[in-house]
């Protein structure tokens, strides 16, 4: 019996190497947003006391809201 090879893993949050469709790479570079809006939001969050304040939360919104709409095109 020949010993069969497990199949690739993947790491959390990337894509399989070798994804380089335009799809894969827009989700790519949307999902990296998505961690920067997130790490940006801790950052703000931590500034403002551990409460966003109502523009921050706003700001915040505005943007994850552009991400929502780009990702639904993704679809």
């Amino acid at each position: 019996m020949g010993m069969s090879t497990p199949p690739p893993t993947q790491t959390p949050g990337r894509l399989q190497p070798g994804a380089d469709t335009e799809l894969d790479r827009r989700r790519e570079h949307l999902h990296a947003e998505l961690l920067a809006l997130r790490d940006e939001g801790l950052k703000l969050r931590k500034a403002d006391g551990g409460t966003l304040t109502r523009d921050h939360r706003a700001y915040l919104q505005k943007k994850l809201d552009r991400l929502n709409a780009e990702a639904r095109t993704l679809q």
